[in-house]
């Protein structure tokens, strides 16, 4: 029995269907890559608004003569406006009240 030669434009064909393929197979990969879930600071980032518990006080935030201020409230302040987002901030006397959130 002989073998015949594949002819160039068997091979062409060949080449471009492995090629389609495998173009597909990456696009589908990077597709399902990009499938995870969004992480906390990009549901953050989508929300627009960065909530931040604590309670009213001398060393993190009180209401001074030109609104608020204090040392933790510049800080956080400092990251919302670094992030281009809206500080809220959730006043709660209870320290343990705090931490669980």
């Amino acid at each position: 029995m002989e073998m015949r030669k594949p002819s160039a434009l068997m091979v062409v064909k060949s080449l471009v269907t492995s090629l389609v393929a495998g173009l597909l197979i990456t696009a589908s990969s990077v597709s399902l890559v990009r499938s995870t879930p969004p992480t906390l600071l990009e549901k953050v980032l989508e929300s627009g608004e960065l909530r931040v518990v604590s309670s009213n006080g001398p060393t993190t935030y009180y209401e001074g003569p030109n609104g608020l201020t204090g040392f933790e409230y510049s800080l956080v302040k400092g990251f919302a406006d670094s992030l281009g987002l809206k500080l809220v901030l959730d006043n709660n006397p209870d320290t343990n009240a705090i931490l669980m959130a």
